[in-house]
């Protein structure tokens, strides 16, 4: 008869040494001058991250626009007198600075394009800057309009081949435009600024425009910018 083999003892572990899978969703590519920002502390770590705008929002446009396959590009179509589009996200506060330009593509004598930031409330058959929850800057007189239909002095005008940004530092709660990669200043220092979103509004046909949010270089230096006002005012909180 065959001498039978001992078999060792098998210890079962229950609960304490099992790991847990945590499904985390993928970290979002940011644009390099929010490396080591807020927003990209909080994302290495957090489960959820926090989304930033990345492309124009095809259900949050007016039907006077044309959305092109990349999100990025809209034309007006003729359909509304004046018409509007948001991005796909608003604009975090972890962000602390962020930035985004737009490319003016076509722009005839007599028409209009306004470019700023807006809360998810304001109306896509207006201009930027002309309702509550809006600030933008127009093309035709160079005018900022803050949350009003009565716009004040700021700026040059701009049309086709020129490139318009927008930013705004959190830490100040500042907003400012920039023409071809020039600051121009200040627009306001509103008390609130909560979930805005980047907004580009058009009056008339003929209107062309392409946005850059990050996916490639900005004609405005906002990396330095960050640099040079982090360099300057120390550890800040938002």
């Amino acid at each position: 008869m065959p001498k039978l083999t001992k078999l060792p003892k098998i210890r079962i572990i229950r609960g304490k040494n099992k790991k847990r899978k945590i499904n985390k969703k993928p970290k979002p590519l940011l644009p390099d001058y929010l490396n080591d920002s807020p927003l990209d502390i909080r994302n290495n770590v957090a489960k959820c991250p926090i989304l930033i705008p990345t492309c124009w929002n095809v259900n949050d446009c007016s039907p006077g626009l044309r959305i092109y396959d990349n999100l990025l590009s809209v034309k007006n179509n003729g359909n509304r007198a004046f018409a509007a589009v948001r991005a796909n996200n608003y604009i975090p506060r972890e962000t602390g600075i962020y930035y985004f330009e737009v490319d003016i593509l076509e722009c005839e004598d007599d028409l209009v394009i306004s470019v700023g930031v807006s809360a998810s409330y304001t109306s896509l058959d207006r201009l930027a800057g002309w309702d509550p929850g809006s600030i933008g800057y127009h093309s035709d007189n160079g005018w900022k309009y803050l949350e009003y239909g009565h716009g004040v002095t700021y700026g040059p005008t701009f049309t086709a081949g020129d490139t318009i940004g927008c930013c705004i530092n959190f830490y100040y709660n500042e907003v400012f435009f920039t023409k071809n990669g020039v600051n121009l200043g200040s627009v306001c220092k509103p008390n609130v600024i909560n979930q805005l979103y980047p907004v580009v509004g058009m009056g008339g046909m003929n209107s062309w425009i392409e946005a850059n949010f990050g996916n490639k270089p900005f004609k405005f230096d906002v990396k330095l910018y960050a640099k040079t006002f982090k360099s300057q005012n120390g550890f800040l909180i938002l």
